[in-house]
């Protein structure tokens, strides 16, 4: 293959793995995902267009060269940067489960039987909730309140004894 030839698998590659990306999202096609195959893609265009520009190998031992890798940096960049970041995208995404058990205050009261409205402090920012008393009886406002569970959205607290 040509160096052009390279450059535009290079350029189509990218593309496509741009593009389906953008449009579809990361798509799983079963053993591989759409941004595996575009970043395989690119890379082995890259390659192929560098051994052809800057190496004196024939075509046979640039293609193989540049297949190998492309393999290889695209398994790289899978393990090593792609999946890490996957995996901590919702990392500061709050749970209803992750407020079990922490403290809030009150900032409008809850009556008896009755819904108010508690302020978590976290360390990502502040969280409101509604909230109920779990006995039902009512809680006055700056009260600090300890969340027992989470039911539908709405906290329900007992007092902190003081």
């Amino acid at each position: 293959m040509t160096a052009e030839t390279y450059l535009v698998i290079l350029i189509a590659g990218f593309s496509l793995m741009v593009i389906l990306t953008l449009i579809l999202g990361d798509i799983d096609l079963g053993f591989i995902s759409v941004m595996e195959l575009g970043n395989f893609i690119t890379l082995f265009g890259l390659f192929g267009y560098l051994g052809t520009e800057h190496t004196d190998y024939g075509k046979t031992a640039v293609t193989v060269i540049a297949v190998i890798l492309a393999a290889l940096v695209a398994v790289i960049l899978q393990v090593f940067i792609f999946k890490p970041l996957m995996r901590s995208e919702n990392s500061i995404t709050l749970r209803d489960n992750d407020l079990e058990g922490s403290e809030g205050r009150v900032i409008t009261s809850i009556p008896e039987d009755g819904f108010g409205e508690i302020l978590i402090e976290r360390k990502t920012g502040n969280v409101f909730r509604s909230a109920k008393s779990q006995d039902g009886s009512p809680v006055d406002f700056d009260e600090i309140v300890q969340i027992i569970k989470i039911e539908q959205g709405c906290a329900v607290v007992k007092k902190q004894r003081k």
